[in-house]
């Protein structure tokens, strides 16, 4: 099972270096992953992300966020979702509700065709670049 935790930091763009602020429309700040190992063989991979979204791109962008499995392999479910203000407020928001599970569409093209390549949609509602 891959459990993915994700933090969407939206603190001001002045901390970040003026050439950095002025090319990107996101900033990754922290990516940790985390790999348990257990006895029989299965393991589970924990990822915590920090973004920064600094412009209207970043934010077009971080509005839906898909994240690829394969069924026959194993299963994705997000724990945690939460968007810290440019103010400091955190906002938690339910990772459930805001997420569906398809068939990855971008197989359709192609003569294969494997009903259990998913992809996970998260929806990330009340999301405002660091610059509005």
């Amino acid at each position: 099972m891959k459990i993915l935790l994700l933090l969407l930091s939206l603190l001001l763009a002045g901390l970040l270096p003026a050439a950095a602020a002025e090319s990107a429309a996101i900033v990754l700040l922290d990516d940790r992953e985390s790999v348990t190992v257990n006895p029989d063989g299965t393991f589970e991979t924990t990822d915590h992300c920090v973004y920064r979204i600094l412009n209207y791109d970043g934010l077009m962008k971080m509005r839906v966020l898909p994240m690829h499995f394969n069924s026959s392999y194993g299963t994705l479910q997000v724990t945690g979702l939460s968007i810290t203000k440019s103010d400091g407020r955190v906002i938690t928001l339910d990772p459930v509700k805001n997420s569906s599970v398809s068939t990855e569409n971008s197989q359709f093209s192609s003569e294969i065709f494997d009903p259990a390549q998913k992809v996970l949609s998260l929806t990330i509602p009340g999301l405002r670049s660091a610059t509005r």
